[in-house]
């Protein structure tokens, strides 16, 4: 079993033996030889993972495309670095997209199905609010 991986320092000693001059020239191409280990940004960590055959790797790699124009909505976005705003059906596209790429990970661990049993904000407002002040 693979030791655990922690996108902001990889242990590249710790990779597969066939990844290893690969993660160690992203890390020399990053500069950062004086950090304790090599940082991976989204996709690099996704790309890590589908190299690895885990599944959440392999779910990515086949939405990579999709993930690409998501992000770049996100990113010209007020949300990040531009001034559009999102669109409703654009973030629903975001979205659904993500709850996908878990079911399908959820579903290829064989974990049971966790996120949407998760907590959410409510979609309505409650009809009173009885704040105490």
């Amino acid at each position: 079993m693979q030791p655990p991986i922690f996108t902001s320092n990889v242990v590249i000693d710790k990779l597969p033996n066939e990844l290893r001059a690969k993660y160690q020239k992203i890390f020399e191409e990053q500069g950062a030889k004086s950090k304790k280990g090599l940082q991976l940004p989204l996709f690099k960590a996704y790309e890590l993972l589908n190299e690895l055959d885990h599944p959440l790797g392999k779910a990515f790699a086949e939405r990579q495309k999709r993930m690409l124009d998501l992000v770049e909505i996100r990113n010209n976005s007020i949300f990040a670095h531009g001034l559009k705003p999102v669109e409703p059906q654009k973030a629903d596209d975001f979205y659904k997209f993500v709850c996908e790429l878990l079911t399908d990970t959820e579903s290829a661990l064989k974990l049971p199905s966790g996120y949407d049993n998760m907590a959410q904000f409510p979609v309505e407002p409650p009809l009173s609010l009885d704040l105490p002040w």
